[in-house]
């Protein structure tokens, strides 16, 4: 007797997804600089929201402090990157 899952398929196991090397080879690394933009708004999002966040004790208020100190730093360091980067091009 066939599985509940392979009857409603027509009697079929489910189809598996695979790439084909073709498929894999024409995946494209993203822009170095997109990423950064995408990496910088999403921390810019992180250091907001860490910001508004009320924390109920001081092991939160101190992981929050944490966090927002270091997503900062980092989004710091991306623009440095970036902008050293745009004087080479």
């Amino acid at each position: 007797m066939l599985a509940p899952s392979y009857s409603r398929r027509g009697g079929r196991p489910p189809r598996r997804h695979y790439r084909t090397v073709s498929q894999v080879s024409q995946v494209t690394i993203p822009d170095p600089a997109d990423r950064i933009i995408a990496q910088g708004r999403a921390l810019v999002r992180a250091i907001e929201s860490l910001a508004t966040i009320e924390p109920t004790g001081p092991f939160e208020r101190a992981l929050s402090r944490l966090l927002s100190s270091a997503y900062s730093r980092r989004l710091r360091s991306s623009v440095a990157v970036a902008t050293a980067g745009e004087g080479e091009g």
